[in-house]
């Protein structure tokens, strides 16, 4: 027989028996790669993971090296509130391509306040037009050593 707690909870442990709202502060404390990796471990987590509210600032930065067309369209449907971006550095070895990019910011681009692609080669004249067409909010944008 299981406790009232151990019912409450479901298959969510202990974060089962938290409200919403404190599940969402504690997720929002997590690095972007934190997240990807916590909302694998089960639909409650998966659920607040994908909240669009957490993706208002994403830095890629710091994931230079892992950052690939397959992330970018992973993280399309989490970045549609997305206000600043960082791309910088990333891409290298052609990891992303110029078509990806391009489609992500034709599906992200309209909430960008803040862009940054430094070093990025993947950043074409079709890049650009993709930039100008849906970026509408833009105010700052950094092209700084790109091809």
């Amino acid at each position: 027989e299981h406790s009232p707690s151990e019912e409450a909870s479901g298959d969510f442990g202990y974060f089962g028996l938290l409200p919403d709202e404190v599940v969402q502060i504690i997720v929002s404390y997590l690095d972007v790669e934190s997240v990807c990796k916590a909302a694998q471990t089960c639909s409650l987590l998966f659920r607040h993971c994908y909240d669009t509210s957490l993706y208002t600032e994403v830095d890629f930065q710091p994931y230079w090296n892992t950052i690939d067309d397959c992330a970018l369209s992973g993280m399309q449907s989490r970045c549609s509130r997305i206000e600043k971006l960082s791309l910088s550095w990333t891409g290298g070895c052609r990891q992303i391509t110029p078509s990806a990019f391009t489609g992500f910011i034709q599906h992200c681009g309209a909430t960008l306040v803040c862009l940054r692609l430094a070093c990025c080669d993947y950043v074409d004249a079709q890049g650009i037009e993709a930039i100008a067409e849906s970026c509408k909010k833009l105010e700052e944008l950094d092209l700084q050593s790109c091809s």
